[in-house]
């Protein structure tokens, strides 16, 4: 069953949409591409704004909390020693796993 979101867009016309609600539409739904009939070709949502933010966040919660940022170091060279971490690290990395939780919250 199509979206809501898929059905309305598949039905506009970018020409007859305002300036500002195209803008409005492209800044909190992401990127459309039309085809050349201004028929939405494909929809990107907002995944660039999302990873943006994680990131921007993590950096600050790390310069806000730098006994965080140590335990996690703590916790990275422990287990890892040196190498890069592969996903079956997961579980010997409760702290990491946790952080990265409450980030992506």
């Amino acid at each position: 069953m199509p979206s809501l979101i898929s059905t309305r867009l598949e039905t506009w016309s970018i020409s007859t949409l305002s300036s500002r609600t195209r803008r409005a539409l492209f800044s909190s739904v992401g990127y459309l591409f039309f085809t050349s009939n201004s028929r939405p070709l494909n929809l990107l949502l907002g995944a660039a704004d999302t990873t943006l933010s994680a990131i921007h966040t993590i950096f600050v919660a790390m310069i806000s909390f730098p006994e965080a940022q140590s335990k996690a170091q703590e916790e990275l060279d422990r287990v890892l020693q040196g190498r890069l971490p592969e996903y079956n690290d997961l579980k010997d990395l409760p702290y990491i796993a946790a952080l990265v939780k409450e980030i992506l919250r």
